[in-house]
């Protein structure tokens, strides 16, 4: 699988309004202390090389993944979601207890109408919807997969392994494309 850079390589020119400059470590250590969760390795490496910005669109198409947000607007997001804690279970907290209702009959993602600690929200695509990394799957998940997370609809489904894999396929839709 190519580098996270060789990703960004073959994405950013297909962003015509630019990609915000990288973070520093620094900003990348503060913004996991503000969510107490460590980023995966490929969520490093990309917000080193890029903190924000458009995501490409498709001229004549129905093909938008939305607005990457800076770590500053991740930071707030993620502290507004935290909010959202569904309280219907009484186990429901940082820690997973393990209980059927997080376990889903073995579903990778926690489900229910809430947000949870180590979900990590990346690209908003309004509407209450958002791409987030999931740093703390259930059994059968992976550390760092991306979960497409509907507020307000389905419930969350993984949509690629890893940060990496989930930009390399956003790559690939738009060669599929001719875009």
């Amino acid at each position: 699988m190519n580098s996270m850079e060789d990703v960004w390589v073959r994405l950013a020119p297909r962003v015509p309004e630019g990609l915000a400059p990288g973070a520093a470590e620094g900003e990348i250590r503060a913004a996991e202390e503000r969510m107490g969760v460590r980023f995966s390795e490929d969520l490093r490496a990309s917000y080193l090389l890029h903190n924000g910005g458009p995501m490409p669109r498709v001229a004549g198409q129905e093909w938008y993944v939305g607005e990457l947000l800076t770590l500053e607007e991740i930071g707030g997001l993620y502290e507004g979601l935290m909010g959202s804690i569904d309280t219907s279970c009484e186990h429901d907290g940082p820690e997973d207890c393990g209980c059927e209702w997080h376990k889903r009959n073995g579903h990778p993602v926690r489900q229910g109408n809430s947000w949870y600690r180590g979900w990590i929200p990346l690209i908003d695509n309004g509407d209450s919807e958002y791409w987030a990394v999931d740093m703390s799957p259930l059994v059968g998940g992976t550390v760092g997969q991306v979960i497409d997370v509907d507020c307000a609809g389905p419930p969350p489904e993984v949509a690629a392994p890893s940060w990496r894999a989930y930009l390399q396929g956003i790559v690939d839709g738009l060669d599929a494309l001719g875009a």
